[in-house]
């Protein structure tokens, strides 16, 4: 078997026995998603039925720059939990964050950049 293969089915190895490891990976899904509902929710519509696109897209833009900030944040978590679940130790949440807390600051300059 390949290298890649082997990574491969490593990874689905530990996501399967350790599903939690993908929770992180879900909140810029949900962020991006009330970001696009609100965003359609709040777009002027004129008076024959036409909807006035510039807000709606510069309230995206706001929403996928944040959903991208909270993405990197979020993957880091999950690199940490699946880093825990190869060396054989507890998976959890809450001590991945943690981990992390730390290192907020430069990761949102790394993130923003």
């Amino acid at each position: 078997m390949s290298t890649a293969v082997n990574s491969f089915s490593k990874g689905l190895d530990v996501v399967s026995k350790h599903p939690i490891i993908l929770v992180p990976a879900l909140a810029p899904i949900i962020l991006s998603i009330i970001f696009m509902l609100v965003a359609y929710v709040t777009t002027p519509v004129t008076p024959f039925g036409f909807r006035l696109y510039t807000a709606y897209t510069s309230l995206l833009l706001l929403g996928s720059f944040i959903t991208g900030i909270v993405a990197f944040i979020a993957w880091c978590i999950v690199v940490d939990m699946a880093h825990d679940a190869l060396t054989s130790r507890p998976v959890d949440l809450s001590k991945s964050f943690n981990a992390i807390k730390p290192r907020l600051g430069p990761l949102l300059v790394i993130a923003i950049i």
